[in-house]
């Protein structure tokens, strides 16, 4: 049992964790045209700032490299449905594995330009370049904060490329100054990266845990309820499952002025089947029996069939008027005599047989449902008082 429990938390904690990565995925479909817009724009934005100082050869073939990533990229995201795409257990992980290798394409190809550019520019479209690449890293870091991998991939070969074009050129002032300066705002970024995006996955964890666990308890209710309106022994309504169906249906009949029937079915001699043929016997015979039952008489969506106590169960017919209830009691007797039940300590007959209560009325404003039950009651006291194996009718008063 505790390993079924254990198998059973990890499976929903595998679940959770899905759902976040699913998140995740989504988030990244959701920020990819912010995310490429930037990196496009800011690229064409470079080149012209970089004026007549960049080899037009390299200009053009950068240029060009970065238009073909930007829409390569634009197109996945355009042709991909997030929503659909992420839907299966494996298909968020696919999705920012897919997302993960178009940064790195865009990562690539501006880690080349600044090895290009940087080489063969002077001081001040240098800055310009370095301007242009901390914007971009930004940026991205800022769309892809939620994914370790994209946020990295994102970050790290920019940066490297940074530090290399940085240590390779004649600066004015201390390298070193400028390279501490680097490293420090790029470990700043993964340190803000780590502090917020990681709240942000922790929140989602914490929601979608919430969540499973809010609808964990609505559904243990619903069972519980669902348990407590059936009657465990034969499957079909409990007396408590009676007592709400009766009040709904008085209410209803009594908006639309239709009629409603109760029928009180009692299976004679219950206790002395009980005494020859067993307990274990007894609870099989009274399963079958509201099984016939139920079958015969309940035709209708809204005809409801509860046990009551013991050997007794009420059928409640709304819009349904005497001659309808008649011919539900003949249709349930006819079943049960079909079915052949034997009962030879029956004082009537050698199979099981019921005797039926009917009571019929339509009820008004000024009158509640206790009428209906009594009458019920004094029809089914009526019955058995005949000599049982019959259906007796009472009206209400």
């Amino acid at each position: 049992m505790a390993e079924k429990k254990a198998g059973g938390g990890q499976s929903a904690d595998s679940d959770i964790l899905i759902q976040v990565r699913r998140e995740i995925a989504s988030h990244l479909f959701r920020t990819a045209w912010l995310e490429i817009a930037a990196f496009s724009i800011l690229g064409i934005g470079l080149c012209f700032a970089l004026g007549p100082y960049a080899s037009r050869l390299r200009e053009s073939v950068w240029i060009f490299l970065l238009l073909i990533v930007s829409a390569a990229r634009s197109a996945h995201v355009y042709f991909t449905d997030s929503d659909t795409f992420c839907s299966g257990k494996g298909s968020s992980g696919i999705a920012e594995l897919q997302y993960f290798c178009g940064v790195l394409a865009s990562s690539a190809v501006w880690s080349v330009g600044i090895l290009w550019f940087s080489a063969e520019l002077p001081l001040t479209e240098l800055v310009y370049l370095l301007f242009f690449t901390a914007v971009e890293m930004t940026v991205s870091g800022a769309c892809l904060m939620l994914s370790r991998k994209c946020f990295a991939a994102a970050v790290a070969l920019p940066a490297a490329a940074v530090i290399y074009a940085v240590c390779s050129y004649e600066w004015p002032c201390r390298k070193e100054l400028l390279l501490f300066i680097i490293i420090a705002s790029v470990l700043s970024a993964v340190g803000i990266r780590r502090a917020v995006g990681g709240t942000v996955v922790s929140d989602l964890y914490r929601r979608f845990v919430n969540a499973g666990e809010a609808r964990r308890l609505y559904e243990e209710g619903l069972n519980l309820r669902r348990d407590d309106l059936t009657d465990q022994l034969t499957g079909v309504g409990s007396s408590k499952c009676y007592a709400e169906k009766l009040a709904d249906f008085w209410r209803i009949c009594s908006r639309t002025s239709s009629p409603l029937s109760l029928l009180l079915i009692d299976i004679d001699y219950f206790a002395k089947y009980n005494n020859i043929y067993g307990s274990r016997t007894g609870d099989a015979c009274l399963r079958k029996t509201a099984e016939i039952i139920r079958k015969a008489a309940c035709r209708r969506k809204d005809d409801s069939f509860s046990r009551l106590d013991g050997e007794t169960f009420a059928l409640l017919l709304p819009f349904t008027d005497l001659a309808g209830a008649k011919h539900a009691a003949a249709l349930l007797r006819s079943a049960l005599n079909e079915a052949a039940i034997e009962h030879i300590s029956s004082g009537v007959s050698d199979r099981l047989t019921v005797s039926v209560g009917i009571a019929t009325v339509e009820p008004l404003n000024s009158m509640n449902s206790d009428v209906l039950r009594e009458a019920a009651a004094r029809a089914l006291k009526k019955a058995k008082d005949g000599g049982r194996n019959q259906v007796a009718v009472s009206s209400a008063r």
